[in-house]
């Protein structure tokens, strides 16, 4: 009996860590938002609504000469991402990774760009419930010196204000999960 009540007390407690963890990880999302930042490079995660368009709208508002789009699809093209809303000198700035697949293969092929071309800093855009994850992610695979500045944008399916509420939630969850999936993993990876 009594060691029933030790697990009951220890499944409480993981219970309300996780919770604490999980509130905590809502209010850093709520934190993030644009930027007025300038860069060498801006550095778009794609696989989210309004993320390639705002990155093509900070390039031509000159907040850097380059766009790399990371994690495109194997058969897209600039045109094709851009519904042909795009001239000639904006394709020429145009860099799109075909190659990554995910949050940490976007940081691997990022980082590779990045020191083959000698950028000394980027601004990383995606949605803002994915930056907290992605921007730990890049901070660890970056190499050391490089200005890393976040810039989030908003989408329809995530409301930072009341993360609660809609289908936010079932947004935010996953998103939580995965941040710590990736923080272990890195660091049992060293």
């Amino acid at each position: 009996m009594r060691s029933k009540k030790a697990y009951i007390l220890i499944a409480a407690f993981l219970g309300a860590y996780i919770l604490h963890l999980f509130f905590a990880f809502a209010e850093d999302v709520r934190g993030y938002g644009p930027s007025v930042a300038t860069a060498d490079a801006i550095v778009v995660l794609t696989g989210g609504l309004n993320r390639a368009d705002e990155g093509l709208r900070l390039l031509r508002e000159g907040r850097a000469e380059v766009l790399i789009l990371s994690g495109v699809h194997a058969d897209a093209g600039a045109d094709s991402i851009f519904l042909n809303r795009i001239n000639d000198s904006e394709r020429a700035r145009i860099v799109l990774d075909k190659v990554s697949s995910s949050t940490y293969e976007n940081a691997v092929e990022v980082k590779r760009l990045v020191a083959e071309r000698g950028y000394r800093s980027i601004i990383l855009l995606t949605s803002a419930y994915h930056m907290k994850r992605a921007e730990f992610v890049f901070s660890r695979m970056m190499a050391p010196g490089l200005r890393m500045v976040t810039h989030s944008v908003s989408t329809p399916n995530y409301d930072q204000e009341r993360w609660w509420a809609g289908g936010s939630l079932f947004v935010l969850v996953p998103e939580f999960l995965k941040y710590y999936w990736y923080a272990a993993s890195l660091a049992l990876a060293g």
